[in-house]
């Protein structure tokens, strides 16, 4: 089976922010996969881009306010959660 791809934002600088084409990851046996449907960019996100964020360092990946739907489970989880909206705490 090929690679699905999709693309991913890369801010380089607050003047440099591109496109990445990256391979989606299957998601592991205990793990699930989610494709994001709104993302949100917070003041992190913005004093990240101008390089004066404490624990982010440029380049930088944005967007840990997610939310989405469950797109694809690992083997030992329900297949119910397929199709699932949900919320990420991208401090889990």
């Amino acid at each position: 089976m090929a690679a699905v791809s999709d693309r991913r934002v890369v801010v380089n600088s607050a003047n440099d922010v591109v496109l990445e084409n990256i391979e989606i990851p299957v998601p592991g046996a205990t793990e699930v996969s989610v494709r994001s449907t709104v993302v949100g960019i917070c003041g992190s996100d913005m004093h990240a881009a101008h390089g004066k964020h404490p624990f982010m360092s440029l380049p930088f990946r944005p967007g840990h306010e997610v939310v989405g739907i469950v797109s694809g489970a690992g083997v030992v989880v329900d297949p119910a959660w397929i199709g699932t909206r949900v919320v990420i705490e991208p401090n889990l």
